[in-house]
């Protein structure tokens, strides 16, 4: 039995919790009518008290089984029914077997489909009409008001069974609409303040495949939208001939769309579309029923909808205020805690491959400023930003603005002797940008390689003083660290 919210056995688990409680109240209350009416049938029952007890034994002996076995199978119906016949066979007023026939039918009723009510009603009849022929044999005299009994009898057992089997299709309906209620709001608090867009799908798709188990007859789609293709990402309910990809015409042509999709569901089925958006292309739910699509489903699923919107908003600023975090507002690079946090992830879970870190400052960047103003000076970091990227690689290192006119570039797997090809590019490089005026500058690097024995802190300190110790030698100029460096 289920207790997890949001897929279909949960709810199965709950219907089944349901009908033990139906099945406690039959017994309850079929035993408590079963024990008033027993003296009044012992006292009519003359000399065929014997089988009257033997009859109520089988009525006991079933109840008993279909209770502890949690079901009513055909065996248990055929017994209670041909049990039924010898209790009314042997009274002299075989009417008041009605006192617990009625209640048994209409309980039996309330949690039953509608061929197992038929069956059971007609069973049921059938008994009523035997016992005429059954009390004879017993020497019961003749009734003259028997078919007036046997008609009150046939329709109260037919009215039992549709009143029950009506009252339980009401009474699961609400329950259903009651559970999907909690279900949508408990998934709904689920997806506040949730930032994964992948947890954000799954939650998604666990609640409507709970809205599908309460419906058993209910067919819904997930579909995305591909190169002018519907590809079919999830199902839930019934699909006995589901292709991977759906022609896209089905979600604007309704006639297309049910032909396409009946054919899938394996029967004609009344369809609706509701946008799915958040993953990025276009996506789409399908709803479909073969008799008619439920209001209160299509509210339940449409509900599931926007939250998963409002959620997939969420995740997209909250994906978009984190780039902006870690990125420099003018050039677009990473800024310091970008950077520093890609060193970090490296430097703890690379592998023996090198790491190279490459601290970077304009010569005479701030003559620019003085003469040309800050827009050219702008302009002139717009310029070294490219060419940074120019000389590294865009999957693999890392380049990052880390203030005014100084730079950093990560260089992953990468040797020491490579590293300063690099930044003898970038000192070429930055020399013939092309600043008005006449004016020029260069750049100072310096360069530091990461060890297991020097932490995240020291190989930022290393790139720096040996940036420093470059520029003390003169402009544009390269520096790798070494500790004689470092002060004493």
């Amino acid at each position: 039995m289920g207790t997890r919210l949001g897929d279909g056995a949960s709810w199965t688990g709950r219907s089944d919790s349901t009908r033990a409680r139906s099945r406690w109240m039959f017994g309850l209350l079929t035993l408590a009518s079963t024990a008033f009416t027993t003296p009044h049938m012992l006292a009519a029952s003359g000399d065929d008290r014997g089988l009257l007890l033997a009859a109520l034994t089988v009525l006991f002996v079933s109840w008993t089984l279909s209770y502890r076995l949690s079901r009513v199978t055909v065996l248990n119906d055929v017994a209670e029914a041909a049990a039924l016949t010898g209790v009314m066979a042997c009274l002299d007023e075989p009417a008041v077997a009605f006192g617990f026939v009625f209640p048994m039918i209409w309980f039996r009723a309330l949690y039953d489909s509608g061929p197992r009510v038929v069956w059971r009603v007609l069973l049921f009849e059938i008994s009523l009409v035997m016992e005429l022929p059954a009390a004879h044999y017993l020497g019961q005299p003749d009734d003259p008001h028997a078919w007036a009994f046997l008609l009150g009898g046939m329709t109260g057992y037919v009215a039992s069974g549709l009143a029950g089997f009506r009252a339980g299709q009401e009474s699961a309906a609400r329950d259903a609409a009651a559970w999907r209620e909690r279900m949508i709001s408990e998934k709904g608090t689920q997806l506040l303040g949730l930032t994964d867009p992948v947890a954000i799908r799954q939650i998604t798709w666990d609640a409507l495949s709970g809205i599908v188990g309460t419906a058993p007859e209910l067919r819904v789609l997930k579909v995305d939208l591909l190169d002018g293709e519907l590809v079919v990402d999830r199902s839930a309910g019934s699909f006995p001939a589901l292709p991977e990809r759906l022609d896209a015409s089905i979600v604007r042509e309704d006639e297309v769309a049910s032909r396409a999709l009946d054919a899938a569901a394996g029967r004609v089925c009344v369809w609706d579309l509701l946008s799915f958006p958040g993953y990025g292309s276009p996506a789409y739910v399908l709803i479909g029923h073969p008799h008619r699509l439920d209001s209160d489903l299509l509210s339940a699923v449409r509900s599931v909808c926007n939250q998963a919107a409002l959620a997939f908003q969420n995740s997209r600023v909250h994906s978009q205020l984190s780039v902006q975090a870690l990125t420099d507002g003018l050039t677009g690079l990473a800024n310091r805690q970008g950077f520093t946090e890609a060193v970090a992830h490296l430097t703890s879970t690379r592998d023996e491959r090198p790491l190279a870190v490459l601290f970077i400052d304009l010569d005479d960047f701030k003559e620019v400023n003085d003469t040309l103003g800050h827009q050219a000076g702008d302009e002139l970091l717009h310029q070294v930003a490219r060419l940074l990227r120019s000389v590294t690689r865009a999957d693999l290192d890392v380049v990052a603005r880390l203030g005014g006119d100084e730079f950093a570039i990560l260089l992953h797997n990468t040797s020491q002797q490579v590293a300063e090809q690099v930044a003898e590019r970038i000192v070429v490089g930055v020399s013939v940008l092309e600043v008005a005026s006449g004016l020029s500058v260069g750049a100072s690097i310096g360069v530091a390689m990461a060890s297991p024995r020097v932490g995240i802190d020291d190989l930022l300190v290393h790139a720096d003083v040996a940036m420093y110790a470059a520029k003390a030698h003169g402009k544009g100029r390269i520096q790798a660290y070494h500790p004689g460096l470092l002060p004493t």
